[in-house]
């Protein structure tokens, strides 16, 4: 029931978000804490500043504790994530949300989540960005899963009764690439990682040498919008066609290594890597839905149906 309900959850949510935000949306100002039990506001041992909203479900905690899950760029998805897991409240497990959010009014705090979300990088290997704009400083994605791991859970263990076995993380672009990272360098810190239209283009598609044999069973979900299918949409369409991105191919070209699954998958209105008992990686989902309306040709969409068992 707790792996069902909590990817019912994540993939709801990987389902309202845009492959490629823009900047009208990433300016948008917004009230995340309309949703949130409880906000506060911490200070990481480097000095950074982070806001952090929580949503508990209603009802007595259960006996073993709150299965937790950890939203990345909170400004923007907490409340998403929030409304999926009300939305199943009726399957009793209850969960509750963690939206590591910045001190901002609105959706995006690009500075700053291109430090925290991003493993470090050659400057040579990063795409043009939009406007021409220099990249924000970058590289710190260790540093903040330290402040995830060991100073923050810690903080939300104090103040509500939390299931250290059921923890998952949601990441959305940058913060699907840092839920990769996070998988293959820490696997333990989650049960569940989602990667939502990750960015798996970062530094020369450095992700793919990132990938060590798991010290523990995990659960992947991976979500792509349609676009996302080819290695040549979005930022990676302005990178050089180097080995590395050959050899890497497609996300979901990622996903059926990841899984252990040797074997190209079927190729339909969605496609599912179903579980594969023996790979460290326990499923990996790479769920895509074509809308019968058609995408607007600039970008794909991240569209996600609950259709999962266990």
């Amino acid at each position: 029931m707790y792996r069902a309900a909590l990817l019912q959850v994540l993939l709801l949510i990987a389902n309202s978000v845009s492959a490629q935000p823009p900047a009208a949306r990433i300016n948008q100002r917004v009230d995340p804490g309309r949703f949130a039990t409880q906000i506060w506001e911490t200070k990481s041992n480097d000095d950074r500043l982070y806001r952090i909203f929580v949503s508990v479900p209603d009802g007595t905690p259960p006996s073993e504790g709150y299965s937790v899950m950890y939203v990345l760029d909170g400004n923007a998805y907490f409340g998403q994530a929030v409304e999926s897991r009300n939305k199943l409240a009726n399957q009793n497990e209850k969960a509750i949300i963690v939206g590591i959010g910045y001190p901002i009014d609105t959706r995006i705090d690009v500075v700053r989540r291109t430090y925290d979300l991003t493993p470090p990088a050659d400057e040579v290997n990063l795409p043009p960005r939009r406007g021409g704009e220099r990249w924000p400083t970058w590289g710190g994605a260790d540093d903040f899963l330290s402040f995830v791991q060991n100073e923050l859970k810690g903080d939300v263990e104090q103040r509500y009764s939390i299931n250290r076995y059921r923890q998952a993380l949601f990441g959305h672009s940058f913060g699907g690439l840092f839920a990769l990272h996070a998988m293959f360098t820490r696997s333990s810190c989650f049960q569940t990682y989602i990667a939502a239209s990750p960015s798996v283009w970062w530094n020369d598609y450095a992700i793919e040498n990132a990938r060590t044999e798991l010290r523990s069973p995990v659960d992947l979900i991976l979500t792509v919008g349609e676009l996302e299918l080819s290695s040549d949409v979005g930022p990676a369409a302005a990178l050089a066609p180097t080995d590395a991105k050959r050899q890497f191919g497609t996300t979901k070209d990622f996903a059926a290594s990841a899984s252990g699954l040797g074997a190209k998958p079927k190729v339909d209105c969605a496609t599912l890597l179903k579980k594969h008992r023996e790979s460290p990686v326990e499923r990996s989902y790479l769920r895509q839905k074509v809308d019968p309306q058609g995408y607007p040709r600039s970008g794909g969409r991240s569209y996600a149906k609950v259709a999962l068992s266990s």
